[in-house]
């Protein structure tokens, strides 16, 4: 998401979007029993890849060995697909041509803005 920031204050902000997906979870789980949660919920803190050391390590605690290594997959599994897709994002033009797209739509309309 920052790489299509101008500057570090726009990938900051950018970023900073992500922040609630990281720390509230983790803060939940810290304090829930994940097992008596409801299904679709457990569903929806599973898939989220930062919430994966706390369940490890509260699975870890309680000798439940299977779900730590699951979830070490699944983060694994969650990362290369990420890197991936990054790589191929990263290998074309598209990040630059859509900077450039941007300052174009911002140029045009200070034009049209200064010609009136």
């Amino acid at each position: 998401m920052s790489a299509f920031a101008e500057d570090v204050r726009g990938a900051t902000a950018l970023v900073g979007y992500i922040y609630p997906l990281i720390f509230i979870p983790s803060l939940a789980l810290i304090y829930l029993d994940v097992n008596t949660l409801p299904l679709p919920l457990k569903a929806v803190l599973f898939a989220i890849p930062f919430s994966q050391p706390v369940i490890a390590s509260k699975a870890v605690v309680t000798g439940d060995y299977l779900t730590a290594v699951l979830g070490i997959i699944y983060v694994a599994a969650f990362t290369i697909i990420v890197m991936y897709i990054a790589s191929r994002l990263f290998a074309t033009e598209k990040i630059l041509t859509a900077k450039l797209k941007l300052k174009r739509g911002r140029l045009g309309r200070k034009e049209v803005e200064s010609s009136e």
